[in-house]
């Protein structure tokens, strides 16, 4: 595992007994730890690309260690209910649905982040999430707060609209 550079499509899905993912991966294709319901702590400092619904419903996932992850897919991290805190500090897109259901969500680090979801209205990035969560603390570039014809991208203001105090911090 430690030098395997590249996961394919459900490499690793439902794998109930995985707990821990310390790799060199470059690249995890499509649903490579989907429903890995067990997981709770990744660290891949060199993944760069994470497909679509990679970490989805991996519902334990409380600790992210992704530091050169660049690119982020569809349902990413869709239904990690225990994500509390991920920073991603050399995140640019985050896919449509990617943070959806993580319903646990209170801080939420992307500074060099150039795309939230495929447009600056609502794309789903944080579906259901403010049902549960009554703050969320988002750094991001200032860019993405005046995207949306001088105001915040429209994910982060479906958060606003269900009542989330989101306290921004932009680069």
């Amino acid at each position: 595992q430690p030098s395997l550079k590249s996961a394919g499509a459900s490499c690793f899905l439902d794998c109930s007994n995985l707990t821990t993912v310390n790799s060199s991966l470059v690249t995890a294709e499509q649903n490579c730890f989907f429903a890995c319901l067990n997981l709770t702590t990744v660290n891949l400092p060199s993944l760069v690309t994470a497909g679509n619904r990679c970490f989805g419903n991996c519902y334990n996932l409380a600790t992210v260690k992704l530091p050169s992850l660049q690119t982020a897919g569809v349902s990413c991290f869709s239904g990690c209910s225990a994500l509390a805190t991920v920073n991603l500090p050399s995140l640019q897109t985050a896919g449509s649905s990617c943070f959806a259901y993580c319903n646990s969500l209170s801080t939420l680090l992307m500074p060099v982040l150039q795309n939230l979801g495929p447009t600056v209205g609502s794309d789903g990035i944080f579906e259901d999430v403010g049902n549960y969560i009554s703050e969320l603390n988002l750094t991001v570039p200032l860019a993405i707060t005046t995207c949306n014809s001088g105001n915040v991208d429209g994910d982060i203001q479906d958060l606003i609209d269900k009542g989330v105090t989101v306290n921004i911090t932009t680069t």
